[in-house]
């Protein structure tokens, strides 16, 4: 599927799904978070959202790096979403059978990690999105090709989220 343009077929998708499960599952988390979206329909909006550009859109020989393209199509997705509060339920019928999706996320079993999702679904999508992609090792200059951006500004800007989010904790933290 990576590195032609061809649509991808239903099992080549279920292989992609499964492959970014966790990350579709991350971005419903902290896009659900404060909205009115539940985070089954997030989930779900997400996946057919991301089965739709790739029947119309499939990435093609210039896409170099596939999860950054999936990171893109569905950080956008989960923005336009929830800021238009438009969801995809009626194309739901679309997607392949994807395995049953639980109404709420399970709870992060490290309280830490648990802590730091709520902070980081305080900030905006755009922050999300960065802070998410470095908090899952992506490069720096990986962020700033899909920004058009220079490392330096990446950089910049994870420097600035990183003291919004001690200034998050700071204020949930005291008694």
């Amino acid at each position: 599927m990576h590195g032609n343009s061809h649509k991808p077929t239903v099992e080549e998708f279920i292989t992609l799904y499964h492959t970014h499960e966790p990350l579709i599952k991350k971005i419903s988390y902290f896009f659900c978070a404060g909205n009115d979206y539940s985070y089954r329909a997030m989930v779900c909006d997400l996946t057919t959202h991301l089965w739709l550009v790739m029947q119309s859109h499939p990435p093609g020989p210039e896409v170099l790096d596939l999860e950054s393209w999936v990171y893109s199509v569905l950080y956008h997705a989960a923005i336009n979403l929830t800021r238009q509060d438009r969801q995809f339920q009626t194309h739901h019928a679309l997607l392949p059978d994807l395995p049953d999706l639980p109404d709420i996320p399970e709870p992060e079993p490290d309280p830490r990690v648990a802590e730091l999702y709520r902070l980081i679904s305080q900030l905006t999508p755009d922050e999300q999105v960065l802070i998410t992609e470095y908090l899952d090792r992506k490069t720096y200059a990986q962020m700033a090709a899909s920004r058009h951006l220079s490392t330096r500004q990446i950089g910049r800007r994870l420097k600035k989220i990183q003291k919004k989010l001690i200034k998050l904790n700071a204020k949930t933290s005291q008694p």
